[in-house]
């Protein structure tokens, strides 16, 4: 499963920075923290994810906004 998320991931540009898988019973929980994305590959992602066979639900994500230096 791990693998078939982090592929959707690099398919659509969305790099991810730092994930965290709890075991929970047969199943697991995975947390995912990306660098800097568009909004439109981030929810790409997530479409595509939540149509794996292997993912039961997709409980959603949070959006942290701020100003990116240059």
């Amino acid at each position: 499963m791990l693998a078939q998320v982090a592929t959707v991931f690099g398919e659509n540009g969305v790099s991810i920075m730092s994930m965290e898988q709890v075991g929970l019973g047969q199943e697991a929980r995975l947390i995912f923290i990306t660098h800097l994305a568009k909004e439109y590959a981030v929810q790409k992602t997530l479409s595509e994810v939540g149509k794996l066979a292997a993912a039961k639900r997709l409980v959603g994500f949070i959006r942290v906004l701020g100003k990116i230096d240059n």
